[in-house]
Formats: C-alpha cells, sequence, structure tokens
C-alpha cells in the first residue's frame, strides 16, 4: 500500500455550484469582523450570542462581561441562562435528527461510525438520567477517565444538561495521579470504561486464535519472567484458561498518541507479521506498512516493538 505524501482537496471544494458555503467568504471580510469585535466588544458580542445560540432566559447585561483576570472571576451574559448541550444538540436534533454529528474513527482505518444528532441526543440524555438517579445536581463535579469514545464526549454533554461540571483527567495519567485529581476536585461521580487492554489476538494453529498481551513495568520491576509467569498465573486464576495469553510481551512504552490513546491497529500488525525488521529501516517502509504514525507521541516507539515481538519467535510468522 502506497501512502501519498499529499492529499489534494475533493474537487467540489473548487466548484462553486457545489462545493460548501464558508461562514466568511473572504479573508478581507474576516478582517472586519475581528476588528469589529475590537472595536465594538460589548455590541459585537451581545449580536454574535443572540445570533447563535437559543437563550432560555435572555440576558439584559449592558456589558456582557464581568469580573476580570486580576480577581480571578470572570463571567459571561450573568444576567442570562442557556444550556450548552441544548445549543450543542437538541436544537440539531429537533431541526434534522438524522444528520451527522460525529464521525468516529477507530484503531483501523475505515473502521467508522456515523452518530446522528437523534442518536447522539438519546446517548447523552441516557447517561444525564443515570446521573440525577445517584444524585449528581446542579454544580456538583464528575470525573471523566475515558479512552477516546464518543461516550466521553456523550458523559461530557450529560454533565452539561444538567449544569454539572465535569473534569476531564488525561488517559495517560497513573492510578496516583487519576486518584489525586478526583479527591482535588471533590468530584462526586467518577465515570470511566470497565476495561482497556492492550490485547491482540493472533492466528492459533490449536485455538484458532490466542492472546497477546503487552505489558508496561514501573522501572524498578526488572526481572520480566518472573512478572510474565505471575501475569498468566493470575489470568488463569481470575478468569480461565480460555483467557490466558499465550505471550506476554514486556515493554517500555506502548503506540499512543498524544492524548494518551493506544493504537491497537499498530500492535496488531506488529504481532500478525505485518510489519517486519527489514521495513522499520526507512520510513516509507514503516508508511507503508502501518500508514501515517506522525500522531504517535514516539514514533521510534514501532521499531522497540517489532524488534521485542521478533525474540518471541515460536510464536510469530516468521520475519
Amino acid at each position: 500500500m502506497e501512502i501519498p505524501k499529499a492529499h489534494a482537496p475533493p474537487a467540489r471544494f473548487f466548484d462553486p455550484n457545489d462545493g460548501p458555503v464558508p461562514h466568511i467568504a473572504t479573508f478581507q471580510q474576516y478582517k472586519d469582523i475581528h476588528a469589529e469585535s475590537l472595536k465594538n466588544s460589548v455590541e459585537f458580542w451581545k449580536k454574535t450570542a443572540l445570533e447563535n445560540l437559543d437563550w432560555i432566559v435572555p440576558f439584559n447585561d449592558a456589558d456582557v462581561r464581568q469580573g476580570g483576570f486580576l480577581e480571578g472571576e470572570i463571567a459571561w451574559f450573568s444576567s442570562g441562562t442557556v444550556n450548552v448541550a441544548y445549543n450543542c444538540i437538541d436544537r440539531h436534533a429537533a431541526k434534522d435528527p438524522n444528520a451527522v454529528a460525529i464521525i468516529f474513527e477507530a484503531d483501523e482505518p475505515g473502521n467508522h461510525e456515523y452518530i446522528t444528532f437523534g442518536n447522539f441526543l438519546r446517548h447523552v440524555c441516557r447517561i444525564a438520567h443515570v446521573l440525577k438517579k445517584f444524585g449528581v445536581k446542579k454544580g456538583d463535579t464528575v470525573c471523566i477517565y475515558m479512552p477516546v469514545l464518543p461516550e466521553a464526549v456523550y458523559a461530557m454533554l450529560a454533565c452539561a444538561k444538567i449544569c454539572a461540571i465535569h473534569k476531564v483527567i488525561f488517559a495517560g495519567f497513573s492510578a496516583d495521579a487519576v486518584r489525586d485529581r478526583v479527591i482535588d476536585a471533590k468530584s462526586k461521580i467518577l465515570i470511566t470504561a470497565n476495561q482497556s487492554l492492550p490485547a491482540v489476538g493472533i492466528s492459533d494453529n490449536i485455538t484458532g486464535q490466542a492472546v497477546v498481551t503487552f505489558c508496561t513495568l514501573k522501572s524498578h520491576h526488572a526481572d520480566e519472567a518472573s512478572i510474565v509467569a505471575a501475569l498468566r498465573l493470575q489470568v488463569h486464576a481470575q478468569i480461565g484458561a480460555f483467557a490466558t495469553p499465550k505471550a506476554v510481551v514486556i515493554v517500555s512504552e506502548l503506540p499512543k498518541t498524544r492524548s494518551g490513546k493506544i493504537l491497537r491497529r499498530i500492535l496488531r500488525k506488529v504481532v500478525g507479521g505485518e510489519i517486519t525488521v527489514a521495513d522499520i529501516g526507512t520510513e516509507d517502509g514503516i508508511r507503508n506498512k502501518l500508514g501515517d504514525i506522525s500522531t504517535l507521541a514516539d514514533p521510534g516507539i514501532v521499531n522497540l516493538l517489532v524488534e521485542k515481538v521478533k525474540k518471541v519467535t515460536c510464536l510469530f510468522h516468521s520475519v
């Protein structure tokens, strides 16, 4: 598979009869709007807020801005009432519930999901009702510790719908760091996933498919063999023999994006023998097998993964 170095915009973008209509037609128009926002900022933001948001209670402030950085108490439109979730979802769902709100692409390119405003609203309302059932009310804090999934967005807007404060915790934080942030935020509820395992499958002559688990250790753990044996024993005892990993690959780091998302497609291709030691010698070799890896926090981790997996020669395709 060849990955082009440049992607031309779709032809319809240049067709005045078929292309999308921009909100701002020219750069000069943008500069004029920006200049107006600086010259008459109060009137500019009043007009913008009234034209672009649906208000529960319209504001009547003489100056829409209160407070400042010195006091650390900044407020906009304090006499009005607006709901962020309603403006993001509800009003669009009422207009066209089948319009696409989110295009979600999972680990594998092409494995995507189109989420309409109608479904978006249903998911958000469901989570909002659950939060209220657990006693969350206006002003309460809810921490969200989730993988990069649509459910994370649903949770954020569910909080906004019931006027709760949400705090998103970075997915790459350690257990201690997560705990400290939940405590500091005085969180009433923590929303998280029930599992997030960097485990992938490989073909196996006996079982059809076997599990391969990638494991990162804290720096003070050096005895890999004992860790692997203990992990396999724990899985066997707690879940069952069928779930015991055929291989545990201990690595210093996993292929994560800067936001903390683990790219499992890279792990699958490495253990499946789709990328070899020969491929990692050149940037083009890696790109041809894995596609774009520029979003990785450390693209060099791919080389380390391939080298590490190569040592488990009895389980993988010839490299």
